[in-house]
């Protein structure tokens, strides 16, 4: 418990030692170190080469031969020779991860050119070992394989630089790959942006449009209700008026009643004047002037007149004051002329209720 308290106290220092002993670090180290030694690999062993080129022109002997009071150059010289026969044996391991990486990559001339260069060192090395265990190793054997290993030496550096050029290119082509894919990055982005700008737009022109629909509908209900409340009142004036006029008419339907049968008994003294002295005391000739009186009477207008006067006179009464001034009109012509009468007033009444409404 107090071992776990203390590792969640030091987070960093139990990374540490989680990684240290899972072992990568080994790996990734060596690792490292081959794919260093196979970077100068190439340069040191060209530069060995060229050294023994030089050494065998100046000193006119070869590296078998002794030497009784060896210089630098001499030493130089083994040195050299050490080079060229150990570097393949540590440049094979970087050259098979480079060729492995180059497949990786479908990259096939970079990966056949590192797979030639490696089995070249495996080859040189078999042979070596092989030398070594039968006992074979001699001078001619030793300056064939040290002629070997130089040709194989100035072969890797060769393969070094074609693929580092190789590599250039591909990196130049990765960066403008990389570029390429930040230029759509950033052109993917401000699609979007603009695509969320549209969304945004079209979301407040819907708002605006539903709050504009919303408005507009409530002004029409609200118009619609009160053109129904007008239309409602004018029907119920309407109906008013519809009800008066059937209750004026039924009146008028039952003051007709009353004075018909009024009518129907006309009283028998009315007739009377029908004796007419006051014609009798004409002279023969003012009877046509009678006559032409006669023909120039209004009867209508006489019996309007006298409703005018006495909306409650009789027919009798009517007959009676037309005799009186000469003219004669029988109670059926006055009943008609009465109903005319009845009806334009009734038909006054309602026009004067109507404007009064209005």
């Amino acid at each position: 418990m107090q071992h776990q308290r203390y590792w969640e106290r030091h987070p960093s220092l139990h990374a540490f030692l989680v990684a240290f002993l899972a072992g990568e670090w080994v790996t990734r180290s060596f690792a490292w170190f081959y794919m260093m030694v196979s970077r100068f690999a190439g340069p040191t062993m060209t530069i060995a080469v060229g050294y023994l080129m030089l050494y065998a022109i100046d000193s006119h002997h070869g590296l078998a031969t002794p030497v009784l009071h060896p210089s630098a150059w001499d030493s130089l010289a083994v040195g050299a020779s050490g080079i060229i026969n150990v570097t393949p044996e540590l440049v094979f391991p970087g050259t098979v991860v480079l060729a492995i990486r180059a497949l990786l990559r479908r990259n096939w001339l970079h990966a056949s050119l590192y797979a030639l260069a490696s089995l070249m060192f495996a080859v040189l090395t078999i042979m070596l070992l092989n030398a070594f265990m039968t006992d074979g190793i001699t001078d001619s054997f030793l300056s064939g394989m040290l002629l070997w290993r130089a040709i194989s030496a100035l072969s890797y550096t060769v393969v070094a630089e074609v693929c580092s050029h190789h590599g250039e290119g591909d990196q130049y082509s990765s960066q403008q790959q990389q570029n390429q894919q930040a230029r759509l990055d950033a052109l993917t982005a401000q699609v979007e942006h603009l695509a969320a700008e549209l969304s945004h737009l079209s979301t407040n022109v819907q708002d605006r449009l539903h709050e504009s629909a919303t408005i507009l509908a409530s002004n029409l209900q609200v118009q619609l209700t009160s053109e129904l409340s007008a239309l409602k009142e004018s029907l119920h004036k309407d109906r008013e008026k519809l009800t008066r006029h059937t209750s004026m008419k039924a009146q008028q339907q039952r003051e007709t009643r009353i004075t018909q049968p009024l009518e129907g008994k006309a009283p028998a003294p009315v007739q009377a004047p029908q004796k007419r002295p006051v014609l009798r005391a004409l002279p023969r000739a003012g009877s046509e002037g009678a006559r032409m009186a006669q023909a120039s009477f209004d009867a209508r207008a006489f019996v309007f007149s006298c409703l005018q006067e006495r909306p409650e006179a009789k027919l009798a009464e009517i007959e009676s004051l037309a005799l009186a001034r000469g003219h004669e009109l029988s109670q059926a012509t006055i009943s008609r002329y009465r109903k005319q009468f009845l009806a334009r007033r009734e038909s006054s009444v309602l026009a004067n209720n109507e404007s009064s409404t209005m």
